[in-house]
């Protein structure tokens, strides 16, 4: 038996099954899919793996190991979309057809039985490839979400840290998120809690009509988004909610779906991120988890931006204040250093009005010496003891106060909250340990207006000006010490010219008088003899025409004598008894005895005496000389009438000065010059000697004789002497 027979025998002991006999199990196989899938799906599913073995067939002959390619990706593709069960069916049918009519098959294996193994191994890998596949692209869908997540965390990053302007920060945020996720509207809201409210800081798209909500707000208390803040979560829905709910019906379309996610750093909520559209319901939790990080890239921007902004503005109040202060340093005057304290302070701290408030200490109160854009009537009325009102609180604490609504605060006076303040904020001036008073801020636009930067800064311009105004009190203090102490010297050197003057004058009259004494001695004697004769002559029997000429004779000789008998008392004044006089009694004794010669020369005279008896220690002649003199002066200053006032007054010195004030025609100062001086006189046929007597009656008596006059404005005689106390305090 050849070997072919033997193979033949061999083989006829197992089931001939050919593979052109496989037709039968094809339709069963088919009568068992129809009873899964319709017709329809049958031949969808059929046609289209067989037309591709028959395309497979008809194409030249391919090696063996790459006959799978085709099956597997298929199977792969239909795994993926219609399931692992239905792909392997498929494949089965497509690898069969393949093996089944591909000759390179045909030549190794005969039968179903000899392909078997074959088309194991592709029904095997088939659906594992597919199910491979499935995943590699689901991973790879993940990895092309997460690089798109993490280009755009990037971007957003990069707007950040290249960006200090928080709306274009914002812009790029919202613009970047809208790659990521796909929403018709966006907005960053910001929560402001001193005024309980959210402002919209930023939208998309930035396009009208949407862009007009940029610096609108909404309350913080009663909204979704205040809630969201609240609670620290979440929140997506459906805009269909109460009218309460305001800030969804800003920001969204009836209808669309709303997610509203907390903006929070660290452990404070400084806002909301409200995306809108009628696709947010598809969101996924990577989603949800990319919106988290996203929102914390958001409250990173926007605190950072505000950190900025607050460090820029503080360096600008700073400066400002540096400058203010080199500009009331400049200024020593009190009065100007306080008005510039009150205008930069309202130029540099955040204010509307305000007031500087110092301690007033003859009064014993604070009140206000200068304010910015207050009525006068809140500057006279509002005034505070030590324990009273703001000023009073911060002086007794020595500490800021702050006060958020004037309202609700009792210590806030009456008068500042009808000018419409609504907060306060009060710092102390404190230079050196000491407390000059208090810097007062005003705000009249709303409650809770200023804050703790707000208080750094007021501060630190309170400590500056303190030390400003404590410079300018020295600085007044010391010009009022040098004024003195000018007014003290030039009056000591007023004495002192005085004094010498007084001297030289004194020496001056001393020769002049022991000159005249002389001249007076020795002509006196001869006078004497004159006048006898003269007496013997007249009582002689003579013509009335000699006897006229005679008496005109001894009246000239009269006269002579009279000069001659003042300059001996020029030079030895007549003795007198020094005793207690009353000024008063003096002056009415002169003016008796003056009076014909006043009402000659029509000159009206008006006393203006002490309340009480002024004693000095006198010769009461020679002061009556003195007043005397004085009088007659005034009287010929006066040639066409006029008024003479007298006037007694005692001056806390302990000395009384009497005032001789006529209406004439004044002196100029080159007459002042010599008007005490010997034998100077402007009156024609004066003698110059009465007021250089009156001088020397006065100094002998330990007072002062001068006068005060301008040309055309009358003149003022006055003398000063010295007042017995001791008598006074006995008469008291």
């Amino acid at each position: 038996m050849t070997l072919p027979e033997k193979r033949m025998n061999e083989q006829s002991d197992r089931p001939n099954i050919h593979l052109r006999a496989i037709t039968p199990r094809f339709s069963r196989l088919s009568r068992r899919l129809n009873r899964q899938f319709s017709l329809a799906e049958w031949f969808l599913y059929i046609s289209f793996p067989l037309i591709l073995s028959i395309l497979l067939v008809t194409r030249p002959p391919i090696p063996f190991y790459a006959l799978p390619l085709a099956p597997i990706a298929l199977a792969a593709v239909l795994y993926e979309f219609w399931g692992g069960t239905l792909a392997a069916l498929l494949t089965l049918v497509t690898v069969g057809a393949v093996l089944a009519l591909d000759p390179v098959v045909l030549r190794r294996a005969a039968t179903l039985q000899e392909a078997w193994p074959i088309l194991s191994a592709y029904l095997a890998a088939g659906p594992l490839v597919g199910w491979l596949t499935a995943r590699e692209r689901e991973r790879e869908r993940v990895l092309v979400s997460a690089a798109r997540r993490l280009h755009v965390v990037q971007e957003i990053s990069q707007a950040i840290v290249t960006s200090l302007d928080l709306d274009e920060t914002l812009h790029t945020i919202l613009a970047e998120t809208r790659r990521l996720i796909s929403f018709d509207q966006g907005a960053v809201l910001l929560a402001d809690r001193r005024q309980q409210q959210l402002r919209v800081m930023a939208v998309a798209p930035n396009t009208r009509p949407i862009s007009l909500l940029v610096g609108r707000t909404i309350p913080l208390h009663g909204t979704v988004a205040g809630r969201v803040i609240q609670e620290r979560r979440f929140w997506l829905g459906v805009v269909d909610v109460p009218v309460a709910y305001g800030d969804l019906r800003l920001l969204c379309l009836p209808g669309e779906m709303c997610l509203i996610v907390p903006l929070q750093f660290k452990r404070e909520v400084i806002g909301v991120f409200v995306l809108a559209g009628w696709h947010l319901n598809g969101l996924e939790a990577a989603d949800l988890d990319n919106l988290r990080q996203i929102a914390g890239q958001i409250a990173i921007a926007i605190t950072h931006a505000r950190l900025f902004a607050g460090q820029q503005a503080r360096s600008r109040a700073l400066a400002a204040i540096s400058d203010a202060g080199r500009e009331i340093a400049a200024s020593l005057d009190l009065e100007r250093t306080l008005r510039l304290v009150m205008r930069k302070a309202a130029e540099t701290l955040p204010m509307d009005a305000g007031a500087l408030f110092l301690f007033d200490q003859d009064a014993e109160l604070y009140r206000v010496v200068v304010s910015h854009n207050l009525s006068s009537e809140h500057v006279e009325k509002v005034t505070f003891t030590f324990a009273e009102g703001v000023p009073g609180w911060v002086v007794q604490t020595k500490r800021p106060l702050m006060i958020p609504d004037a309202t609700q605060d009792g210590r806030v006076h009456p008068y500042v909250i009808q000018e419409g303040v609504k907060s306060v904020l009060a710092i102390p001036l404190i230079a050196s340990g000491q407390i000059l008073g208090v810097l007062t801020l005003y705000c009249t636009q709303e409650t809770h207006a200023f804050d703790e930067d707000a208080l750094q800064l007021a501060q630190v311009f309170a400590d500056q000006a303190a030390v400003f105004i404590q410079n300018a009190y020295l600085m007044d203090e010391l010009r009022q010490a040098a004024a003195d102490l000018e007014a003290r010297v030039q009056e000591r050197a007023e004495q002192l010219r005085q004094t010498q003057a007084q001297v030289i004058r004194a020496e001056k009259l001393a020769v002049v008088g022991r000159l005249a004494a002389s001249v007076a001695h020795e002509v006196n004697n001869p006078l004497q003899a004159i006048a006898l004769h003269l007496q013997l002559v007249t009582e002689a029997e003579v013509s009335d025409e000699v006897r006229a000429q005679l008496g005109i004779v001894q009246e000239e000789l009269g006269r002579i004598a009279g000069i001659v008998q003042r300059l001996l008392d020029f030079q030895r004044p007549q003795a007198g008894e020094w005793r207690l006089y009353d000024v008063h009694e003096l002056l009415e004794d002169v003016l008796k005895l003056a009076g014909k010669q006043l009402q000659q020369a029509g000159v009206k005279v008006e006393c203006c005496f002490a309340s009480r008896p002024v004693l000095v220690r006198a010769v009461g002649d020679q002061l009556k000389q003195v007043f005397l003199n004085l009088i007659l002066n005034g009287v010929e200053a006066m040639p066409h009438g006029g008024r003479l006032g007298v006037t007694v007054q005692v001056g806390k010195n302990g000395r009384v000065c009497v005032e001789f004030a006529d209406e004439g025609i004044g002196m100029s100062p080159e007459v002042m010059q010599h008007l005490f001086e010997p034998f100077f006189s402007t009156k024609q046929g004066g003698t110059g000697i009465g007021l250089a007597v009156s001088d020397e009656i006065v100094r002998r008596h330990g007072g002062k004789l001068g006068a005060t006059s301008e040309e055309g404005q009358g003149s003022v005689f006055w003398v000063e002497l010295p007042v017995c106390t001791v008598v006074m305090e006995d008469n008291t």
